[in-house]
């Protein structure tokens, strides 16, 4: 793993356009987005082939400066400063792929600290990678969805959608921000109304998917501002539902990122996997097993905790969307636990057994840390399985020690 140097790196800005400048390396269609997008300083003026592929790591670039400019700091410095130099210091660095004293790489450090972006893994995120249309919608509905929660309102109105063509081509964790940013007209499939959600995304695309969530935030608020004038809430709510009915999104302003997507109005019981049928018994595997480690190391068992086993399956669901120690609302992992004198959490994705996975917190010595303290003394184990999801399995374990 590359050395790691604690800093907040300033990157200074300065722009200027013209058409003669973007007509060779980008298509037509896309010359207003890309002057628009320099104008507002999202991006730079430099030699480049607008037509490219973008990669994880530009697009997460794209993200932290719009964020930045829409936020109407004086400089990047203070910006910085403000959102990220307490945060900093307890950021664990986990990205082994990432070059921290690097200003670019900084950039997916800042978007993984707004909750924009996620690494695929614990350990790796692939910011060389060029990042596919299906990775596009999340980060984007959540920068959307913070700008929005600075100023305290949500979108308002109802909107029908047509489904893309390839629609069961789409990933169910992909379709709920996909569809809401389909209706507020930020996001578009290609010919046919093909999505090509294993497309590639070119930085022409990125940088109008940009300037579009700009101009939908900005009529919003202004829409905002004209209900705080008539003493109207600006707590609106608001749906997006596709042409056959079908509801994708429902949106409250006091949530946030993934929070904000509802689950898909679905009145079909569907029948239970072998795997979902066998979560009880995983869960008690799991206090087996980690009660057979413990003691091997001449440790006391630890009980089950029954009055945090729903808050387990929460964060397994929440991790099945953003991988790590935080809710969807960037609050702290225990943010659903009280009354405690000690709180820990480890997490899995991937495996599909109970021994699998506590073979691999075995072998890291952090989530080992965990199950070996001495200090803890019970118990919460939550599992979820989404068949639709990138990993599948997602396994959490909350280690808890009331006050008293």
């Amino acid at each position: 793993m590359k050395k790691i140097i604690v800093s907040i790196l300033v990157i200074a800005l300065s722009f200027t356009i013209s058409y003669a400048d973007t007509k060779e390396n980008s298509s037509k269609w896309a010359k207003e987005y890309i002057e628009k997008a320099v104008e507002k300083g999202i991006i730079g003026l430099k030699e480049s082939d607008y037509k490219l592929e973008i990669s994880r790591k530009e697009f997460c670039k794209l993200l932290v400066n719009d964020y930045y400019r829409n936020c109407n700091y004086n400089d990047f410095e203070s910006f910085v400063d403000d959102k990220f130099s307490e945060k900093l210091l307890s950021y664990k660095y986990n990205f082994e792929d990432l070059d921290y004293n690097d200003k670019e790489d900084m950039y997916v450090v800042y978007a993984n600290l707004l909750g924009f972006v996620r690494g695929r893994t614990e350990t790796r995120f692939y910011p060389n990678d060029k990042i596919k249309r299906k990775e596009i919608a999340r980060p984007l509905l959540a920068l959307y969805n913070q700008l929005l929660l600075d100023k305290n309102v949500v979108f308002d109105g109802k909107m029908s959608i047509e489904k893309f063509s390839d629609d069961d081509k789409i990933r169910k964790a992909v379709k709920k921000p996909l569809y809401t940013l389909k209706g507020l007209d930020i996001l578009h499939g290609s010919r046919h109304n093909k999505f090509n959600p294993n497309n590639t995304f070119s930085k022409q695309e990125a940088i109008a998917s940009i300037v579009k969530l700009n101009e939908s935030y900005n009529n919003l608020i202004k829409n905002a501002d004209s209900l705080c004038k008539s003493e109207q809430s600006t707590k609106i709510k608001g749906s997006v539902k596709s042409s056959d009915g079908e509801i994708f999104s429902q949106v409250d302003v006091t949530y946030e990122l993934e929070n904000a997507i509802a689950e898909e109005n679905n009145t079909e019981t569907q029948e239970l996997s072998d795997f979902e049928k066998s979560i009880p018994k995983y869960k008690k595997e799991i206090l087996d097993l980690v009660n057979i480690e413990r003691k091997k190391a001449g440790l006391e068992p630890l009980v089950e905790c029954c009055k945090y086993n729903d808050y387990a399956d929460t964060r397994a669901k929440e991790i099945s969307q953003s991988f790590q120690h935080r809710r969807l609302d960037q609050s702290p992992f225990y943010s659903g636990v009280d009354s405690y004198k000690m709180v820990g959490e480890n997490i899995g994705e991937g495996q599909n057994s109970a021994d699998v996975v506590m073979y691999m917190w075995m072998q890291s010595e952090k989530h080992k840390m965990n199950i070996l303290n001495p200090n803890f003394k019970e118990l919460s184990v939550g599992i979820v399985y989404d068949e639709n999801s990138d990993y599948k399995y997602y396994w959490v374990q909350i280690f808890y020690t009331p006050k008293n």
